[in-house]
């Protein structure tokens, strides 16, 4: 995620988003939520919570480690799609343990 100054705020570079789903699909765009002083955050007056402008999977990947909201591209992570910009948080399926036969 960035700061209201834009920065960077954790690098997740090792990390690819796989398997996630949308928790919740918003439909508010980028452009109808309301502005704040950092042009990568915007708030939504609808769900109470902060939406951040991800541009890169990289600053998706950090904003769904923080369970936030997010607004991208679709093309970000389906290149083959229009250039659709979708607002909401995604949700990471549970991980699965196996218990040993030992």
């Amino acid at each position: 995620m960035k700061d209201d100054k834009g920065n960077k705020m954790s690098k997740h570079k090792q990390y690819e988003i796989r398997n996630c789903s949308w928790g919740y699909r918003c439909e508010q765009t980028w452009d109808t939520l309301i502005t704040t002083d950092s042009p990568v955050e915007k708030y939504c007056d609808s769900c109470e919570r902060r939406v951040y402008l991800c541009d890169t999977l990289d600053d998706l990947a950090s904003v769904v480690a923080e369970n936030a909201c997010a607004a991208f591209s679709i093309k970000l992570i389906k290149p083959a799609e229009d250039d659709e910009m979708v607002v909401g948080d995604m949700q990471v399926p549970p991980i699965r343990l196996r218990v040993s036969d030992e």
